[in-house]
């Protein structure tokens, strides 16, 4: 399963760069090796779905615009699926 199709890659500038400032939210967390793109998607609609069967609410921080698309098009993913 790959869902997300609307992030391309960076493409750099021909002239040589003074800074470069990027998003950063994992920091110095070192990611399991058992985790993937999929399992982690799967992890996340689970629990959005555990919380909603529950009688809860969702709350998702998006600090930058390609995370909230990359969000959204799980969300629609998963209720496309009948997930959620």
């Amino acid at each position: 399963m790959n869902i997300i199709k609307i992030l391309r890659g960076v493409k750099w500038p021909a002239r040589k760069l003074d800074i470069v400032i990027t998003e950063m939210t994992r920091g110095s967390t070192i990611t399991p090796k058992e985790c993937s793109l999929n399992s982690e998607t799967e992890r996340l609609i689970a629990t959005i779905r555990d919380t909603i069967n529950g009688g809860g609410s969702v709350q998702i921080p998006a600090f930058a615009f390609e995370r909230m698309q990359q969000m959204l098009k799980i969300i629609s993913y998963a209720r496309q699926e009948s997930k959620l």
